[in-house]
């Protein structure tokens, strides 16, 4: 099983050139001041929420379906490496989050550590929703199919989104994490972490259920 992660890193070293890139140039453009540090974390989740999708789309590319189901492992197993892949994904962003944001301090333009982590965490928790219905759909329909249905998800959520904030105080939920510092976030990252583990844990047993009843 190992080795089907390390397939897929394999696959997504080219993207990930890219996906540096990217996340090297809204650094640059924080760093100048042309918008906040909470920019990045956006732009992180959307990023690791194509993660998946680039791995179907090349496993697709190279009929590898086919041949990995004749290798002695359950699907389940097959299911449960690209799920593993995707947290190493999640992992790395969190990862680079943390690094961006002491590199802001150390330059002294981390005004709001609160504000900053909430943000981090939350687009996160969006990559985690967002990869737990995606993934479900990318094994049931195939990455062509899953594509539109990933833009009708991502709006769906937006939506949603955009309509909670909208009866929720946020003016006052942000006022109230306002020069928090980052140790008064860590239980916030603590439950978050705890939520994220159980939906993709639903997301993972849904995709097996769909995998194993799949016909090639």
């Amino acid at each position: 099983m190992i080795g089907l992660v390390y397939k897929d890193l394999l696959c997504l070293r080219k993207s990930a050139a890219s996906y540096l890139f990217v996340v090297a140039i809204y650094g640059l453009l924080t760093v100048a001041g042309v918008w906040d540090g909470t920019i990045l974390s956006t732009v992180l989740a959307v990023l690791i929420s194509m993660l998946p999708y680039s791995c179907f789309s090349y496993d697709n590319i190279a009929k590898w379906e086919l041949y990995g189901l004749s290798l002695p492992l359950r699907r389940s197993r097959i299911v449960l490496a690209r799920y593993l892949t995707v947290l190493l994904a999640l992992a790395f962003s969190a990862v680079l989050c943390g690094l961006f944001g002491a590199a802001l301090a150390a330059l002294g333009q981390m005004e709001d550590w609160g504000l900053y982590l909430s943000s981090a965490i939350g687009a996160l928790g969006f990559s985690v929703l967002l990869n737990a219905i995606l993934l479900p759909l990318l094994y049931r329909f195939g990455a062509e199919r899953a594509r539109i249905l990933f833009f009708g998800v991502l709006g769906a959520i937006v939506a949603i989104g955009f309509t909670v904030l909208s009866l929720v105080d946020v003016t006052g939920w942000l006022d109230g994490i306002e020069h928090v510092q980052w140790k008064g976030m860590l239980p916030v990252a603590g439950v978050a972490a705890i939520a994220a583990a159980v939906v993709l844990l639903l997301s993972y047993v849904l995709s097996v259920r769909i995998y194993q009843k799949r016909e090639l």
